[in-house]
């Protein structure tokens, strides 16, 4: 699979991110890098790579515990300083935002963090280390009224996109927008977007069980009233984002790479687990092949267990680790292949197909949300003509 490994093979930063980032100790290793670091260079490539410099806020912390801050250039210091910054608003944004909306779900409410706001509290103790460009949730459609009871509540308000999804979803009994992301912004203040999302891996059709990746869950040690993924859900959702993101970000790998290599060491890990949550949807394949490729850049943290010969679904050639190659992400392409391996796996063509229908010939809650027409405006194929034509101009869908 694509990765900054294939992306950048002869990267220095790459070398020392590879054998360091969110190590258990990875002080050893930066101080015999210190001669390298001191030379300069090293932390401005990291800052001026799009998939490497995500990393910059934990370089920070841990140079500076390993006594090797002192002696980089005063330039890449000063990187190290804006990016720890940085991260640190983000953080406070993200408390701001998750603390009230934590206090405002109703009890019971099973609210999941996905991505780098459920590893707040756990991978990284301290928030600043993961910096974040806003908080994605998972909640089962079942329970979505009462997530939007408490959004509103704690002030976030959908964007227009989200509100004419939200007001086609309801329309269609909560058929439509099951893949899509639902925004809700802080109304005032300098709180996080947050994403809410009714799918936990978003691709192709709604999963069949989407449910069972709230077992095992625990309490969040970070945001009170939500829940993180069990290990094998989280390293299931990282290994699909990663798919659909065509392996960009080496934060990403780490946290998946690492993340299955703590639990393992601590006896809490279960294969078993990981084919029961995608078994029958044709993506056990992309999983495996993910993790392979994680294992690759960090050797020694996916057991080999995780890393069998890919089976349980296409795996389409781009993910596959002997034909990948130093070329660009292309996001779409990877999204498109992943969505057309879900449909052919699960031997589900045809919700598919009709997903995609829907998005050129939406319901009319939604048109009329999006061309601004009242509640009990008709919505004939003039109307739906005038949408496509905007989209072809450049607007939104």
């Amino acid at each position: 699979m694509l990765s900054p490994r294939t992306r950048h093979p002869t990267s220095p930063a790459l070398r020392l991110l590879r054998a360091t980032f969110l190590a258990p100790d990875p002080s050893p290793v930066l101080r015999a890098w210190a001669p390298r670091l001191a030379a300069g260079g090293l932390l401005r490539e990291v800052a001026a790579t799009p998939d490497l410099r995500r990393a910059l806020p934990w370089l920070a912390d841990a140079l500076g515990r390993a006594g090797v801050l002192d002696g980089l250039p005063a330039d890449e210091r000063g990187l190290l300083l804006a990016a720890h910054l940085s991260a640190a608003e983000t953080a406070d944004r993200a408390a701001r935002t998750l603390l009230p909306l934590g206090a405002a779900l109703p009890p019971g409410t099973p609210v999941l963090l996905l991505k780098g706001v459920a590893l707040h509290g756990d991978l990284y103790p301290d928030a600043s280390l993961r910096p974040l460009s806003d908080a994605d949730l998972y909640v089962p459609p079942a329970h979505a009224a009462a997530l939007r009871a408490a959004l509103g509540a704690a002030g976030l308000g959908a964007d227009p996109l989200t509100a004419a999804r939200w007001a086609d979803y309801d329309a269609s009994g909560g058929r439509a927008h099951r893949l899509s992301d639902l925004i809700a912004r802080p109304a005032a203040g300098r709180g996080l977007a947050v994403e809410v999302k009714l799918d936990p891996v978003q691709v192709g059709v709604p999963l069949r069980h989407g449910e069972r990746f709230l077992e095992g869950a625990t309490p969040s040690r970070r945001y009170p009233g939500f829940l993180v993924p069990s290990p094998e859900a989280m390293a299931v959702q990282q290994a699909v984002h990663l798919a659909r993101h065509d392996g960009s970000d080496v934060v990403w790998w780490a946290e998946l790479a690492h993340g299955i290599a703590r639990a393992t060491a601590r006896g809490a890990f279960d294969p078993a687990r990981v084919r029961a949550l995608v078994g029958g949807e044709g993506l056990l394949g992309t999983v495996r092949a993910a993790f392979a490729e994680a294992d690759a850049l960090f050797p020694g943290t996916v057991p080999a267990a995780l890393r069998a010969a890919p089976g349980g679904g296409i795996v389409l050639p781009r993910f596959r680790r002997r034909v990948a190659a130093a070329r660009p992400a292309d996001e779409r392409r990877a999204t498109w292949g992943l969505q057309t391996a879900h449909a052919v796996g699960a031997r589900r063509p045809f919700p598919v197909l009709a997903s995609l229908w829907r998005r050129v010939w939406p319901g009319a809650a939604y048109v009329r949300a999006r061309m601004g027409l009242s509640a009990d405006a008709p919505v004939g194929w003039r109307t739906r003509v005038a949408r496509l034509t905007r989209i072809g101009r450049g607007a939104r869908p």
